[in-house]
């Protein structure tokens, strides 16, 4: 004989009600109840369950405390508190693409790359990639996962290879960098720190598009994930910081005006960000001599000679085979790609 839905509510109840006090197995069962009576899936009857228990009271032994949990097993507090790590996303502002503007080196955009070969499941490496608002300025760094503590650690040593002092840090709105610990870190160094909107990427384009003319370009979207692979990648980022930096022209945004539909933009001529920091009439005489002395001493040839030989390591250590030595995914030529520095307007 078939419930009328009263009877099935009246049941449910009841079940809730032994919900509360049973153990791991005994809910399950409970769970495969409510299914069979309601005919539902599990999600949905363990919704029904939780939903029921608010309302129970457990004896006076244990005080008039509403129960929230029912099926998952566990004990949830019946006052929601807020995560840690929302208290500094409420205290560090929103910047868009529009407001930002860079007159002096030091303005730096941060984000992360995963190498995670198409499969998000299990740890796999990252990427921190910084780049400079004025200059292009591009640093490396690769790190075992998203976890907050190496990306504030390579932060860190970036920072210390920075030939201009830093000023700020615009980020993403990811755990990764909406944290306790690089708010304390940028509010102790009184550092500005920034984020973009969310889900909107191209407040922070710089570095977005560095994610692919410099990282994707030079490591492809395979899985690296060992720690192996880990020191090749920091290894092939020591070599591709000098090409980068000092051998690859970017452009910057000059004017943009619009007629009608029609954006047209006019560039400045073509400047590595090497040219562009020495363009900088702020620059330390110290650095600047620093520069030019470790300028005097590359070799681009050598430079992407050596870059090719640790990708081809890398890949041969996550493909699992030696990779073809015309391979095309990777440094493209040593040319510039189109538009790679438009991003700075």
């Amino acid at each position: 004989m078939a419930l009328t839905m009263r009877e099935k509510q009246a049941v449910t109840r009841e079940l809730a009600r032994r919900c509360v006090r049973a153990g791991r197995r005994a809910k399950a069962a409970i769970v495969d109840q409510v299914v069979s009576l309601a005919g539902c899936n599990r999600s949905y009857a363990t919704w029904l369950l939780r939903t029921c228990a608010r309302r129970v009271t457990l004896p006076q032994a244990r005080g008039p405390t509403l129960v929230c949990e029912a099926a998952d097993g566990g004990r949830r507090p019946v006052c929601a508190r807020p995560r840690p790590d929302s208290l500094p996303l409420r205290q560090i502002p929103i910047v868009t693409h529009v407001e930002r503007r860079a007159d002096r080196p030091g303005h730096i955009q941060v984000d992360l790359v995963g190498h995670d070969g198409g499969s998000a499941a299990g740890e796999h490496c990252q990427t921190l990639d910084v780049t400079d608002l004025y200059c292009g300025w591009t640093e490396t760094a690769a790190v075992r996962n998203k976890a907050h503590c190496w990306t504030l650690a390579a932060l860190r040593a970036i920072r210390g290879r920075l030939p201009f002092p830093l000023l700020g840090i615009h980020s993403g709105n990811g755990p990764e960098f909406i944290n306790n610990a690089l708010y304390e870190y940028c509010r102790a160094d009184g550092l500005e720190f920034a984020r973009s909107r969310p889900y909107q990427k191209n407040d922070n384009r710089c570095v977005e598009q560095k994610n692919y003319s410099v990282v994707r370009r030079a490591v492809g979207y395979l899985r690296y994930e060992t720690g192996q692979q880990l020191g090749l990648l920091n290894r092939l980022y020591a070599e591709l910081r000098p090409y980068t930096n000092f051998f690859q022209p970017v452009v910057k945004l000059l004017v943009k005006t619009r007629v009608g539909s029609r954006v047209h933009k006019r560039y400045e001529p073509a400047r590595t960000p090497y040219q562009l920091l020495l363009g900088w009439e702020g620059l330390e005489p110290e650095a600047r001599g620093r520069l030019a002395e470790e300028y005097r001493g590359l070799n681009p040839a050598e430079l992407k000679r050596r870059c090719e030989r640790l990708q081809r390591q890398l890949l041969k250590e996550a493909a699992g085979q030696a990779a073809p030595a015309g391979h095309t995914c990777i440094l493209a030529g040593g040319s510039v790609h189109a538009g790679q520095g438009r991003c700075f307007e």
